[in-house]
């Protein structure tokens, strides 16, 4: 019904697929568009090449790869482990453990010590002999077998007035239980530090697998990307060409400037986050800069022997698995070290001397001598040993609970490994088969709207998720060689005996 009340008289129909025959004028209209627009693309083929090609060379212009050195896995990972700056502060705690280790064996080992004591005195002290002293002291220096001087002589020196002496002491403990407990602790330690070496070498290893996975993906963004350009680029030439021809809408063509300018910010985010992954492996491996991945590592995936098997040959070979036992075992040795200290000890000390300057005139006219110590020391009360003690108690059962806890998350580890890995390596399939159906839908998005059998919409709708299924594949198979490279270290196997 109209406003005034009247029936509304049929509209013309302009589809002409209702079977009467009307319309028929629009659909000729249609087809001759469309043979205007093929018309056009043959006359002017170059025109559209030659828009892709300044397209792309804009996008040049504006933003590329950056220039770096080409780096395979296996050259990057043998790089981090003799440049890395983390793992040579690392090296260098062994270096301090050794120092410690000499420091320990020196308090068992013989000391020896030697010393130069001069003395000048203000005068010399002298005593004068007259006839009746010497006769009265004649017998007991007789029995004493001292002659006395002629009373005649010059004065008697007691005491000279330099006195030069020249000393050789030696000392050894003899038995100190406390100084071989405290070597077998500095022993403990130097296993401890070279254990966290090799535990910081495997997890800094697969630290630079990852990143140089990630590049690798970084790479392969930026080609996707770069593509995607050229396509939304041909995309936007094909969209102008038809609103010129008059066989398509201008709304087409906006939709495509958008797509492509979204293309090419996308790009540029490609390029920089390349750029950013790049880095990251340069300061891993110790090389800085921005090293380029250059091929695809072969990972051989482990061989079939069961989750036990697998748990088994982790509790055997992981790094940190036998850094927790070393830390087991410096626990006991220094709990030794602590009680160790009420248990008696002997030393032997050998003193030598030898009188440089001229010896008084009493006494005996050697002028070297030389004596032999031995001293036992018994503890009877130490308040602060016995706090060592209790908590050396303490700390060992600390370290038996942490040890048997590394082994329950080794365990775990190892299982979560294995099914991440295997659940990347479905999700790696399920990608490539999205990826080539939005490619095949791309590709019939494409040839439906230049045949005029589809809209531009279409085609950008295609476009995204294509682009998002490629995203998805390239991650998936990150995940999938990041799963496996996971597995190897909480398996406890050597990456750089892995990579090929």
């Amino acid at each position: 019904m109209n406003k005034n009340g009247g029936s509304m008289k049929p509209t013309e129909d302009r589809t002409g697929i209702d079977g009467s025959g009307k319309g028929k004028g629009s659909g000729m209209s249609m087809v001759w568009s469309i043979i205007a627009v093929f018309l056009f693309l043959l006359v002017f083929p170059a025109v559209s090449e030659t828009a892709l090609a300044q397209q792309t060379a804009t996008l040049t212009e504006e933003r590329g790869i950056t220039p770096g050195p080409p780096l395979t896995l296996s050259e990057a990972l043998k790089a981090a482990d003799s440049r890395n700056l983390s793992l040579s502060t690392v090296r260098a705690s062994i270096e301090k453990a050794d120092a410690q280790l000499i420091q320990a064996i020196s308090l068992a080992a013989p000391m020896a010590t030697s010393g130069l004591q001069y003395i000048r005195a203000d005068h010399e002290d002298t005593v004068e002999f007259d006839d009746g002293l010497t006769q009265q002291l004649q017998p007991i220096m007789d029995q004493l077998g001292v002659v006395l001087p002629p009373t005649e002589s010059k004065p008697v020196v007691i005491r000279e007035l330099n006195d030069l002496k020249v000393s050789v002491t030696v000392a050894m403990p003899l038995i100190n239980l406390k100084s071989w407990y405290s070597i077998a602790a500095a022993r403990g330690g130097v296993e401890l530090a070279r254990m966290t070496l090799e535990d910081a070498r495997q997890r800094l290893l697969e630290g630079v697998a990852r990143a140089y996975y990630l590049a690798l993906m970084g790479r392969a963004l930026v080609d996707l990307q770069v593509s995607q350009v050229r396509s939304a680029a041909h995309h936007l030439d094909f969209a102008r060409k038809r609103f010129q021809s008059g066989a398509g809408l201008k709304i087409d063509v906006v939709r495509a400037e958008t797509d492509l300018t979204a293309a090419r910010g996308e790009l540029v985010n490609a390029y920089l986050s390349l750029d950013t992954s790049r880095d990251a492996l340069g300061v891993l491996t110790g090389l800085g800069g921005l090293p380029m991945p250059n091929g695809i590592p072969i990972l051989p995936k482990p061989s079939e022997e069961g989750e036990e098997g697998l748990v088994t040959m982790a509790l055997t070979n992981r790094p940190d698995i036998r850094l927790s036992d070393a830390r087991l075992r410096l626990s006991k040795r220094q709990f030794g070290v602590a009680w160790s200290a009420f248990l008696p000890t002997v030393d032997m000390v050998w003193a030598w001397s030898y009188q440089v300057t001229n010896l008084p005139t009493f006494g005996s006219l050697d002028k070297t001598r030389w004596n032999l110590m031995f001293n036992l020391k018994l503890p009877l009360f130490q308040l602060f040993s016995i706090g060592d003690v209790l908590a050396g108690k303490v700390d060992m059962r600390i370290a038996e609970i942490k040890a048997e806890q590394a082994r329950i998350d080794a365990a775990k580890e190892v299982r979560q490994a294995r099914r991440e890995l295997e659940a990347a390596g479905s999700t790696q399939k399920i990608a490539e088969h999205r990826a080539e159906l939005a490619k095949e839908a791309l590709d019939l998005a494409m040839v439906a709207y230049e045949a005029g059998a589809g809209s531009s919409l279409d085609v950008t709708d295609a476009r995204r998720t294509f682009a998002a299924a490629e995203v998805n594949l390239a991650t998936a198979r990150l995940k999938a060689q990041i799963a496996l490279v996971a597995l190897y270290r909480v398996m406890g196997k050597d990456i750089l005996t892995v990579v090929r």
